[in-house]
């Protein structure tokens, strides 16, 4: 998918599975209120892409490899077992995790050139 995509997902519950590869150019994923054992896999997000993931609870997964180039990863309101996997984020990615509670593991690596994190319990 390429070129301005845009993917809305909203209340999906039990064991919902989403998996995105190779979106490139200005796509926007946006994830809401998503419960229970949900796994979102997003590989090779390229050019100011958007993810945009609320409300996931209860030992959620996240896996988000090469972002590059003005990425914006805004994660809120992580509970109970959210493993958080970012690699390879380069030039002016923004990391934004609010609220994380209850055993989290966040795992950044190669973070290089203006990224910002911001951690806040």
């Amino acid at each position: 998918m390429r070129n301005h995509n845009v993917i809305n997902v909203k209340r999906m519950r039990n064991h919902n599975v989403i998996n995105v590869k190779r979106m490139r150019n200005h796509n926007v994923i946006n994830v809401k209120r998503m419960r229970n054992h949900n796994i979102i896999n997003v590989k090779r997000l390229r050019n100011h892409n958007i993810i945009n993931v609320k409300r996931l609870r209860n030992h959620n997964i996240i896996n988000v490899k090469r972002l590059r180039n003005h990425n914006i990863i805004n994660v809120k309101r992580l509970r109970n077992h959210n493993i958080i996997n970012v690699k390879r984020l380069r030039n002016h990615n923004i990391i934004n995790v609010k609220r994380l509670r209850n055993h989290n593991i966040i795992n950044v690596k190669r973070l290089r050139n203006h990224n910002i994190i911001n951690e806040r319990p």
